[in-house]
């Protein structure tokens, strides 16, 4: 996550009175004192300490069925904490793993407590059988990705698409735009769902960061008032990514 001057100084002013992390958590996104990750949960460790908090990835997880194996601390790695874990497996006949991980590690200024850095893996993968060796990327409209209209004009007004487009059908095109955003790729036996919401350039400036704290995630339908996983969205999602893979 790209930590602006703004909130550096913000983060320096509350340490040095209070001597915490929460702060920084609660405004960079993370919410819940530290205990959250992007998709709004508790990880299986966080402070210095590596306390075990009640988990509600866990919780999500069994509500999907899945199986779920929280992330542990890198001590070697001067990691501070870390949050979320893995889900695995299966929606409507199709093996699937959630990744939800965040991990905080020092990055200097150890005696004032007041830099870190923040790493995040947030992904859903589904496993499919892709014997053509099919692709196709879709991405949120940049000046960045070339890509051909697809026709649709409200889903070119916003998104990129790229490589074997007919495989994004008419509905996912819809799904996209209802959502608002989506990054979504095809490669190998891999159909992924890439959380990067948070990485988008209207997050990366002082407006942007004010932006992330009131903000609605649109695939989990979390915020910082709001972090519990919505999962008629989720499954919503998985239902989709299933379809694609019944037309490889």
């Amino acid at each position: 996550m790209y930590v602006i001057l703004f909130i550096a100084f913000l983060v320096l002013m509350y340490f040095v009175t209070n001597k915490k992390k929460d702060f920084f958590n609660k405004i960079s996104g993370l919410g819940d004192g530290g205990k959250s990750n992007m998709f709004g949960n508790a990880g299986s460790s966080h402070g210095n300490g590596g306390h075990t908090s009640t988990d509600p990835t866990a919780d999500f997880a069994r509500e999907l069925g899945f199986t779920y194996t929280p992330i542990q601390k890198n001590v070697e790695k001067k990691e501070l904490w870390a949050m979320g874990g893995r889900m695995k497996g299966e929606y409507k006949g199709r093996k699937v793993e959630m990744i939800m991980e965040t991990r905080g590690v020092e990055a200097g200024l150890a005696q004032i407590n007041t830099s870190h850095s923040y790493t995040m893996d947030n992904r859903i993968v589904m496993i499919v059988e892709n014997s053509g060796d099919k692709k196709f990327e879709i991405l949120p409209k940049s000046e960045h990705v070339t890509s051909t209209p697809t026709g649709h004009s409200q889903f070119d007004e916003k998104f990129s698409a790229t490589g074997d487009r007919s495989l994004i059908s008419d509905e996912l095109r819809s799904f996209c735009i209802k959502l608002g955003w989506m990054h979504m790729k095809l490669s190998g036996n891999h159909l992924t769902v890439i959380d990067d919401y948070f990485q988008q350039p209207e997050f990366k400036s002082m407006s942007g960061s004010l932006k992330m704290m009131s903000a609605i995630h649109p695939l989990w339908g979390t915020s910082p008032k709001q972090t519990k996983i919505e999962l008629s969205r989720v499954t919503e999602l998985l239902s989709q990514m299933a379809k694609i893979v019944e037309s490889i």
